[in-house]
This record gives structure tokens, sequence and C-alpha cells, in this order.
């Protein structure tokens, strides 16, 4: 049976195809326009740290969270995490009413934006940079001054970019037999094609805008209605192959808005279970393309929203 693979477009639908019209969807140019988002805040949710699932998640989006809400509130280390929670914050803090209502507001928020933005790189700086900017706070005057402007950014983040944007991956072409047989000899190849069990693996070709050079693309062609399958990419370099991408496990690959050095960000989503995946994002770093950073994905909360930790 032929493989079958994810790719998703910024904002666009998830696209599902086998193996057999890879060649077909490669040669398409994607033209869409970004659809608005929406959320719903319940500030009377944050008392319950959201319905999250793990007490950390809970603390990162409400460090003033009642220790009485969470379950095992008699256990020792749980004691330590809540006090560790309202340690990063000035004294006082959780005292005051009108942070605790504006704290989990923007920290909410700011998670929210983390799972839905098609920029995370960029919002993973901005979030750092506030937290610096937070640690320097020493009293509750400035606490309340930096946090209205962070909770209008995460806000905005929400949006996706008003400008329509192409996808083009180029037109697919059979790649030939000896350049089969070249990258059969990588070691990247020779050594990692156990991950494809019994499967062969399978061979195409794209470009990643137009005046890129050609890529050559390398899966398992595994069985099953869905695969998280490992990936190879590979690009002519001098007389011969270099590798430009490898990803142990890839159930959707998605072209995200940002780029680096020309590369587009890549990102891919691993399932864990039922109710939660892990999101990788790739960045090209000049030479190849690099874990840059990893997302934990949570399932729905109480309120229908998904955050990214």
């Amino acid at each position: 049976m032929k493989s079958i693979v994810f790719l998703k477009c910024r904002h666009g639908s998830l696209l599902r195809v086998s193996g057999m019209t890879l060649a077909l969807l490669f040669g398409l140019s994607f033209h869409v326009q970004a659809q608005p988002t929406t959320y719903k805040y319940d500030p009377d949710a944050a008392a319950s740290g959201f319905g999250l699932t793990y007490l950390s998640s809970q603390l990162a989006v409400n460090p003033c969270l009642e220790q009485d809400a969470w379950r095992d509130n008699d256990n020792a280390t749980v004691s330590e995490y809540f006090e560790t929670a309202r340690n990063a914050w000035p004294s006082g803090t959780c005292d005051d009413a009108a942070l605790r209502r504006l704290i989990p507001e923007v920290l909410y928020t700011r998670h929210l934006a983390l799972a839905v933005t098609d920029r995370p790189l960029a919002l993973k700086e901005r979030i750092n940079l506030d937290d610096r900017k937070l640690s320097k706070c020493r009293d509750l005057i400035c606490v309340k001054t930096a946090l209205p402007p962070m909770l209008d950014f995460y806000r905005n983040a929400l949006e996706p970019t008003p400008k329509s944007y192409i996808v083009d991956l180029g037109v697919s072409v059979p790649v030939p037999l000896q350049i089969v047989r070249q990258l059969r000899r990588k070691p990247e190849l020779k050594e990692e094609q156990s991950l494809c069990g019994d499967e062969p693996l399978e061979f195409d070709s794209f470009r990643l805008s137009p005046k890129a050079t050609k890529i050559v693309t390398v899966w398992c062609a595994a069985s099953g209605n869905a695969t998280e399958s490992p990936l190879w990419w590979f690009e002519p370099h001098k007389k011969g192959w270099k590798l430009l991408l490898h990803i142990g496990q890839v159930g959707m690959l998605e072209w995200l808005s940002s780029e680096h050095f020309g590369y587009p960000d890549l990102s891919t989503s691993i399932r864990i279970n039922m109710g939660e995946s892990l999101r990788e994002i790739y960045a090209f770093d000049g030479a190849a393309y690099r874990l840059a950073a990893t997302f934990n994905m949570q399932a729905t909360d109480i309120s229908g929203n998904r955050l990214a930790f």
C-alpha cells in the first residue's frame, strides 16, 4: 500500500494524500486567505485552572491558583509547586484582586496564541522577552504597568496575518534512478532504513519556492490509514547531495509563514495520546534544518480552547 502523507498549508486545510498522488500535489500552488481566529476566555474558569489536565499547566496560566482546587492538595510536592509558582511574582501579587483577574487572562491568552500562531518562533522570543521584563518587577505597580500591553500583544497574535500568501511547491518530477541509487548509499539513509521496517523507501522531488533548487524527499512506503513516518530531504551540493532535513516521525508537515535564510519554517505534529500532541518547529540555520522549538499541545480546556506549553 502507498504511504499516507499529511501536508498543511498555513491556516489552510489539512491535505491527506497517498504517495501515488504526491506528485500531483507537489505540482499545485496554494493561495490561501487567512481566516480569523475566534476564542473564548472565561474568567470564572481561572479558579479551576481552566480544567487543564496537569498541575504544571494550571499553574502556568494561573500562578495564583488556590491549592484547595487541586485534587492532591495535601501532597508535599504539590505544595512546593504552588509555592514556587507564587514566588515567581512580587510579594502580595496573589492578594491583589485586580492582579488575580489580570494575570490568568494574560498567561491564558499567551498559551492560546502559542497554539494557533503560524509564527511560533517569533512569539516564543516575545514571550521570553516579556518574562525577563516581569522578572525585574519588584512591586505590584510594576506588574500592573507591564501586563496590559502584553495582553494586547497576545490578543493581536491570535489574529492571522491580514494578507494572503502563496505556498508554491513547484512541479514534481520522478527522481531519476541514478539519483535514487546515489541517495540509497548516503549514510543517513543506510543507517536509518530500519525505521521503515519491511516497507521500501519512496522518492519524490519538489521545489520549496520557484527559484529554489530541486529537493528530493524520501519517506517510508508505510501501510495503514495514518502514518508517522521518518522523512528525509536532500538537496544538490557540489557533486553530490547533502541532507537538508530529517524528521524521525512526521504525521503532518506544515509550511509556516516565517522563514530563515529564505527557507520556510516547518512544523510537524505527532500525537502523544488522545488529548495531547507534540509540535516540533524546524528552522533553516544556513546549512540545514534544525529543531528550533518543541511545544506540548494539550487537549481542549473547559472553554473548548487548545493551549500550547
